[in-house]
């Protein structure tokens, strides 16, 4: 009997769809050789609505809205902080974990994170779930 393919989530702050720069490029390929090699790879970004359109989302991908109120910092919108402020916003906004959570398989054997960005994303699903190895890839290998 075969073994059941492990399961990788990528977690990022940008697309995989229509790649234009280097993390996305990088975690792209990342996606494509973990493919290659036998795993099922879910990738999940917490895109910015302010960047992006929803034509160029993947199928798990989810909006940080243009209006949320993770977006403040000291009541004062901070645009330079969204990535810090998305990985907040996508692990605090019951909404947006439920979303996530509806996404991704009840059991994940390792979670990559793109930047560390989405780490409270990453710790709260490792309280609610099976989670094995938490993988940290911010290098460059967007030629792999």
């Amino acid at each position: 009997m075969q073994k059941p393919a492990k399961i990788v989530v990528l977690l990022t702050t940008y697309r995989l769809v229509h790649t234009r720069h280097g993390g996305q490029i990088r975690s792209a390929q990342v996606a494509k050789a973990l493919l290659r090699a036998g795993f099922t790879v879910v990738a999940l970004a917490i895109a910015d609505a302010e960047n992006c359109s929803r034509a160029h989302l993947g199928p798990h991908d989810i909006f940080f809205p243009p209006d949320s109120g993770y977006r403040l910092v000291h009541g004062v919108k901070a645009p330079y902080a969204n990535d810090y402020l998305s990985g907040l916003y996508a692990a605090s906004d019951e909404d947006a974990y439920r979303r996530i959570c509806a996404a991704l398989p009840s059991r994940i054997d390792a979670i990559i994170l793109e930047q560390p960005w989405m780490l409270p994303v990453a710790q709260r699903l490792r309280a609610d779930r099976h989670v094995g190895l938490l993988v940290y890839d911010a290098q460059n290998n967007e030629t792999a």
